[in-house]
């Protein structure tokens, strides 16, 4: 399936002036004009007109976002957040660090998730009025990655299908970001996502686990970096191969390379 997706940078804000975070207890968040303001008029502009995909982090915590506080378990000093070893704090949903500077996993079990959902569809209410086509819901996979929390198989699952609905509650195009490294993820989650973007699924021999989403005829975006695979052009010829549209890029990824995977 043929498809072109613009991405408005994936740490940036593309926040315009004016834009607020709202909640249902009343609470309004200004949110800081972003660096990429305006962007997403600027690409709707362009003949033919782009799809354009925004980023937003819906399975982790940001200590540097404006709506921080939101989370349970937030504290002023990032650095008195309980990380690696430490056991979270008792009524945090703010795991250990992603890799990440300032961002930490959530707590995305069932019966942990009501207490920062919220914060997490508002940010979707943003993308929504900020004229965002889509989003690439990102960190939504702890299972593997030594979150700080035990998380279930199944609450991995029913934590994408819940953000897949709320994305498309608001009419946007919405992608299954990772958790393909999961067997057989990708083949429960297809029904739920418009499209996918898979994560050096090269470097760790996993591209085949997208083929449910080439047989049902939607994309596939895979990104591979250039520092983890041996050979780029073999990395594309693997993306290929599978039927994902591939891409090469720097890591952690910036525009400075992009080999696309013609």
């Amino acid at each position: 399936m043929a498809a072109t997706l613009t991405g408005c940078a994936e740490k940036p804000s593309q926040a315009p002036e004016g834009s607020r975070l709202r909640y249902a207890d009343g609470e309004v968040i200004d949110v800081p004009t972003g660096p990429l303001a305006g962007k997403i008029d600027e690409l709707h502009a362009r003949r033919p007109r782009p799809v354009v995909i925004c980023y937003v982090d819906t399975g982790a915590y940001e200590h540097y976002r404006p709506d921080a506080a939101r989370f349970p378990g937030h504290e002023k000093n990032k650095n008195a957040i309980p990380n690696r070893p430490e056991v979270p704090a008792e009524g945090s949903v703010i795991g250990w660090d992603t890799g990440w500077a300032g961002e930490r996993w959530l707590d995305i079990r069932e019966g942990s998730r009501d207490a920062f959902a919220e914060a997490v569809w508002a940010r979707l209410d943003l993308a929504e009025r900020m004229g965002c086509d889509g989003v690439e819901p990102d960190q939504n996979n702890p299972r593997g990655n030594d979150p700080g929390f035990r998380i279930p198989l199944a609450d991995q699952l029913s934590w994408y299908r819940e953000v897949a609905w709320q994305a498309h509650a608001r009419g946007l195009s919405v992608g299954m970001k990772n958790g393909h490294n999961e067997p057989g993820t990708a083949a429960r989650l297809v029904d739920s996502f418009d499209w996918a973007l898979p994560e050096e699924c090269v470097e760790f021999a996993e591209c085949g686990e997208l083929k449910p989403f080439v047989a049902a005829g939607k994309a596939v975006f895979a990104v591979d970096y250039r520092k983890s695979v041996a050979d780029p052009a073999k990395a594309c010829r693997t993306h290929r191969k599978h039927g994902l549209d591939g891409l090469i890029k720097d890591e952690p990824p910036t525009g400075a390379y992009r080999k696309h995977c013609d």
